[in-house]
């Protein structure tokens, strides 16, 4: 939008709740890089909120140079796992809030594990909530890893536990992230990226610690420029057993929609 704080900046890592026949819309954009938010009646005509950006960096700290990238669950309160930069590196942090729009931070919730998989940066959040826990699916990288996907889980939502492989619970030989979950009847079902090839890819679980790519994988590459698409959410509507992409649109880590 010209003049406004997203002006130079393409919106990007949409998360998506419809609640009361409203599409609400939580997205990336900026420089630095913030949260903003948008309503629609319908997935495809948005409104951004006046109030925009809804959450951005603090002055200093664990979020000093960057916020995005978010995962919304509403049970109760608007609850926030978002990407953040700061003082120490590429983590996930966590805010409440009453209404989606203002947000209380609480701070770091998981970060790098030194001497693991992971222990260089942490990104891309999906959580859900499963037999009473909550389950966060998140990329990351180490300093002898790719990019891959691990799993943590917790009963509050601010402290984590991982569960532990030895190494994350889904890679390819590719660098892979930005995951998706969602929990459809009995089966687990994850769209990622692959980061190599700028496509979107496939996956299901039936306990959401080991995974099966698809075969036919990639479920969305680019007709064009390569590595165009990434960051997928997807929503299912009803009792189909058909996805739509929330906002009915994927928006990659070039800007393309």
């Amino acid at each position: 939008t010209p003049g406004s704080w997203d002006e130079f900046a393409s919106e990007r890592a949409p998360f998506v709740l419809k609640e009361g026949g409203v599409f609400k819309m939580w997205y990336e954009s900026g420089e630095p890089r913030q949260l903003g938010y948008a309503t629609s009646p319908n997935g495809v005509t948005w409104t951004k909120h006046p109030d925009n950006p809804i959450l951005s960096p603090g002055p200093d700290g664990y979020d000093r140079d960057a916020v995005g990238h978010g995962a919304v669950l509403h049970e109760g309160i608007y609850k926030l796992w978002y990407h953040a930069i700061g003082d120490e590196g590429p983590i996930i942090a966590y805010a409440t809030s009453p209404d989606g729009v203002n947000w209380i931070k609480h701070g770091p919730v998981l970060l790098p594990d030194s001497g693991a998989w992971d222990d260089r940066a942490l990104w891309g959040p999906s959580v859900i909530r499963y037999q009473g826990l909550l389950h966060m699916w998140y990329a990351a990288d180490g300093s002898n890893t790719q990019p891959s996907i691990g799993l943590a889980v917790s009963s509050d939502g601010m402290s984590w536990t991982r569960i532990s492989l030895g190494g994350p619970v889904f890679g390819e030989t590719t660098p892979i992230g930005d995951p998706h979950v969602l929990l459809h009847g009995s089966i687990f079902k994850m769209w990622y990226t692959d980061y190599a090839a700028g496509t979107i890819k496939y996956a299901e679980s039936l306990d959401g610690v080991n995974w099966t790519p698809w075969a036919g994988n990639p479920v969305l590459e680019p007709a064009g420029d390569p590595g165009a698409w990434g960051e997928p959410v997807v929503r299912f509507e009803g009792d189909s057993n058909d996805s739509l992409l929330d906002g009915l649109r994927i928006t990659g880590g070039q800007g393309r929609e």
